[in-house]
């Protein structure tokens, strides 16, 4: 068997290897399949090197549309990647956005010509820089000139995604196909004694990439799924931040915070207080794991989550009393192991339920917001909350709920609440 048809193999591998290590997110998924095109495109330009008069039968169209999926794919690979990144105001995307549209226009070029010449194809131009430029300089130009051509436009764009600070992890990804793609492309039209060599070249080059991609999406994963609910992690890991665009919902907030935590900390050593604050953490994350929730802010002693953000929840109060609920009860005996006699601990918690406007903000460090009226009320509400009390802003049908009325700051000196302790 040719050396060319072990380095088709290496490279379709490697698109299977992607898509069964990332399926669930579509960047990875166009770029393993631009993979797999890519090792068809290799075996059948190999075989018709080799055996150019078959080149007009049925494979005159079948080869060159291997390579234009294999091309168009990763180009289309760079235009998800930059639709995962948060437009800012002061800088025109659409630029780029046209630049990945025309490379992959021009690979329709040279799939319509190849199409046409399918003959003088396989016999100028795959390889053809092998032969003498006397014999048909025309005929080879026809066909790299369209593939130049995209090459320089989906670079482009490849580098003014780069100055938009993409993910890190795809960053790394990305600078491995900058350099790799050239190179690969390169394999096509170099002597078929070479070409396998400089493809694997190109593979080995994207593989590079790949490995930091999934190490680092690894750490995240591991990272995402330890504080956020797993739908909530996968929908970030698989859309980016699009999947966290801006809208304003009804939700319910709920934020807990633990009494007595300041008078307890004098008496404690700095290492055991980031002890304590672990383990409250952790009992917290799981928590909102069970009830679907997201932690969106930790503040020393205090988290902030959300119910029904990102991920829409059909009841959001409801949910949310049950995860207060939980809290009470999984934090119970972590805080009592902690408390003392004279510096007793305990968790306080406050649940509203309202309009929220939710979004991506930021430059070099993105965050994701809550912001309205409902989330100064849970805040208000879990300041008033006693040790082991839950105060929430509504009756719900069906509690057992006793009634306060309320100072809080900002709404007013008789705020109508409902302890659920």
């Amino acid at each position: 068997m040719h050396h060319a048809y072990l380095a088709a193999l290496v490279t379709a591998a490697m698109g299977v290897a992607f898509i069964l290590a990332d399926p669930k997110t579509p960047t990875s998924r166009a770029l393993s399949f631009a993979l797999l095109a890519t090792g068809l495109s290799i075996a059948g330009n190999t075989f018709f090197f080799l055996s150019p008069d078959a080149a007009i039968g049925a494979g005159g169209w079948l080869v060159p549309l291997a390579d234009a999926l294999a091309l168009g794919l990763a180009y289309e690979w760079v235009a998800r990647l930059r639709r995962t990144i948060p437009g800012r105001a002061e800088l025109n995307t659409r630029f780029g956005d046209r630049l990945v549209r025309v490379a992959q226009l021009c690979v329709g070029v040279y799939l319509l010509l190849s199409l046409l010449f399918p003959a003088e194809r396989a016999q100028y131009f795959v390889g053809g820089i092998s032969l003498d430029a006397v014999v048909s300089p025309g005929w080879f130009y026809l066909f790299s000139l369209p593939l130049d051509f995209s090459m320089l436009c989906g670079g482009a764009a490849m580098l003014l995604l780069l100055n938009r600070k993409p993910d890190a992890a795809e960053r790394k990804r990305l600078i491995a196909v900058i350099i790799a793609l050239p190179v690969m492309l390169a394999g096509l039209m170099l002597p078929i004694d070479w070409a396998p060599f400089v493809t694997v070249l190109g593979a080995m080059i994207l593989l590079v990439g790949a490995v930091q991609y999934h190490v680092e999406q690894g750490r995240r994963s591991e990272f995402l799924g330890r504080f956020l609910s797993p739908a909530v992690a996968g929908m970030v890991r698989a859309q980016g931040l699009d999947a966290v665009g801006r809208e304003t919902r009804e939700i319910t907030v709920v934020l807990c915070d633990i009494r007595g935590f300041t008078r307890r900390c004098r008496t404690l050593r700095s290492d055991q207080i980031l002890d304590l604050l672990r383990q409250f953490y952790a009992v917290v994350g799981r928590c909102c794991e069970r009830h679907g929730a997201t932690i969106k802010d930790y503040a020393g002693d205090g988290v902030m989550m959300l119910v029904g953000a990102p991920l829409p929840v059909v009841d959001t109060a409801a949910c949310a009393l049950l995860l207060a609920r939980d809290l009470q009860q999984e934090c119970a005996p972590l805080l009592r192991a902690w408390s003392e006699e004279e510096a007793p601990i305990g968790l306080a918690v406050g649940v509203a339920t309202g309009p929220v406007t939710l979004g991506v903000i930021g430059a070099l460090r993105l965050e994701y917001v809550a912001v309205g009226a409902t989330v100064n009320l849970a805040a208000r509400l879990c300041e008033s909350a006693g040790s082991g009390e839950i105060l929430v802003d509504a009756p719900r049908a069906g509690e057992q709920l006793t009634e306060r009325q309320l100072a809080l700051k900002g709404f007013g000196p008789e705020v109508c609440a409902y302890s659920a302790s």
